[in-house]
């Protein structure tokens, strides 16, 4: 079993992690980001605002091929509404797309689930299983995996 140990370990994969992670690198921290592939397929809408964001955090090849922006409409209580719009993804492409644009920066991507998340007293446990266990150190850690986040306690 092996171990590393980063500055900062980020969980997620997503924009919100990207862009947290490639921040951290170019600030000159080691980053260790686990991010475990979604099992199915997926079409989603991002928002302009998700896409500004990775343009600003310089993720901008993983937005190569990304179609024309659709208009989002909401009925609600009888009432339509189409006051904005947003980008589908196909989760799988834009997801891989951001790895390996992260990988290319220099951070140390472990593409599994975080089986295990303990606070210590300088810093942060993550037990990865990827296709061996790995044990990652890291003095911080950035919760960035939205609704797969452990409900409690990491």
């Amino acid at each position: 079993m092996k171990s590393h140990y980063f500055d900062i370990i980020v969980l997620g994969g997503g924009p919100a992690a990207a862009a947290t992670a490639l921040g951290m690198q170019r600030l000159g921290y080691s980053v260790g980001l686990v991010t475990q592939p979604r099992p199915f397929a997926a079409l989603e809408g991002i928002s302009q605002r998700v896409i500004e964001g990775l343009k600003g955090a310089g993720l901008e090849s993983s937005l190569e091929g990304l179609p024309p922006e659709s208009p989002r409409q909401v009925s609600w209580n009888g009432q339509t509404n189409a006051a904005n719009y947003e980008t589908l993804v196909d989760r799988t492409r834009f997801d891989r797309a951001i790895v390996n644009q992260l990988r290319s920066a220099g951070v140390a991507v472990y593409p599994g689930r975080a089986e295990a998340v303990t606070e210590k007293l300088d810093g942060w446990s993550v037990v990865c299983k990827v296709v061996a266990t790995a044990f990652l150190g890291g003095r911080f850690l950035a919760e960035s995996r939205g609704r797969s986040a452990a409900a409690a306690g990491m």
